[in-house]
């Protein structure tokens, strides 16, 4: 029996150390310094979790607005997910001629074969759905379609407005939400 349990401790040690060696070595291999050169909890550029822990809270959002006033502008909330907290840099960051090509994560969002501008990855096929909408969400079109949101937005139950959306896991898109 004493010597299951020592082949016991040693498979978890070294289940142990690869799980270690598995997160600290890319981290100190970074070649272009990307995992350390933006501030932020010392656990967000080895893992993600981090980041879940802070969303199980329900308080993500203050979080990440308390580590901005900690540590400035950008943030950094895992080993690949930076947090920019400057309006400014939407349209550098997220414009369509910003040259950052979109991850995987928008896979989940495409509807079978045929993706949605969304879920499209592909730069040219993106840009080809995209012009086909861009007179839809012209500055005049947004305008105009107002009323309309207004009336729906007056047929909503009232109960639903109650909302706290100082504690809401939407909070960050509120502002954003109601620009039009």
């Amino acid at each position: 029996m004493g010597t299951g349990l020592s082949h016991l401790i040693e498979y978890s040690t070294a289940l142990g150390a690869l799980v270690v060696v598995s997160y600290v070595v890319p981290y100190l291999l970074d070649p272009y310094n990307y995992r350390r050169r933006f501030p932020g909890p010392p656990l967000a550029g080895l893992t993600n979790w981090w980041m879940f822990s802070a969303v199980r809270t329900g308080r993500h959002s203050e979080i990440v607005q308390q580590l901005h006033r900690k540590y400035g502008t950008f943030v950094r909330l895992g080993p690949n997910h930076i947090s920019i907290a400057d309006p400014d840099a939407l349209e550098v960051v997220y414009g369509h001629g910003a040259g950052v090509l979109k991850s995987d994560f928008y896979c989940a969002f495409q509807n079978g074969h045929n993706a949605d501008t969304f879920g499209t990855l592909d730069r040219a096929e993106h840009s080809k759905k995209r012009r086909r909408l861009a007179n839809m969400f012209s500055p005049q079109n947004v305008l105009d379609f107002q009323p309309r949101t207004r009336l729906a937005d007056s047929q909503v139950p009232t109960g639903s407005r109650g909302v706290d959306k100082r504690r809401s896991i939407f909070a960050p898109s509120f502002p954003t939400l109601h620009l039009t």
